[in-house]
């Protein structure tokens, strides 16, 4: 009864994970108003500048830290097994495995957006508008 109660933190734990993991925001910034003199020339830059930030990719280091996500969290799982936690063996190890997986992807999905609005607000400051992003 003990491991199923544990086996159900488990699987709860990791889809919180995933949950959180899949509200990644694309990137974002925002633009003085009383910057824009153009409503139509601003809609134009800011489409092209979106589309030069977009083109910043960070694949690898996702990739990178999503295996570094992964080997972490399968060293706790099986920490958690040599003191006797074997409610998590064998499913739960995947589980755990899968879950540091997509965190470690999470943060480098997070770093990639942070490096593209600020792209974006650098190219629309270029353009002579007062650009912003959340750094």
């Amino acid at each position: 009864m003990v491991s199923i109660i544990n086996r159900k933190k488990v699987t709860q734990a990791v889809i919180i994970i995933f949950i959180l993991q899949s509200c990644a925001a694309a990137p974002k910034i925002a633009v003085d108003p009383s910057s824009i003199k153009d409503v139509a020339k601003y809609e134009k830059d800011l489409e092209e500048c979106r589309a030069v930030s977009l083109n910043y990719d960070n694949s690898d280091a996702a990739g990178k830290s999503a295996v570094l996500g992964a080997g972490g969290a399968l060293i706790g799982a099986t920490a958690v097994l040599a003191t006797g936690g074997l409610y998590l063996l064998p499913g739960g190890v995947a589980l755990v495995g899968g879950a540091g997986a997509a965190a470690g992807k999470g943060s480098a999905d997070k770093s990639q957006n942070r490096a593209q609005e600020k792209i974006w607000a650098n190219c629309m400051k270029d353009r002579g508008y007062k650009a912003y992003t959340s750094d």
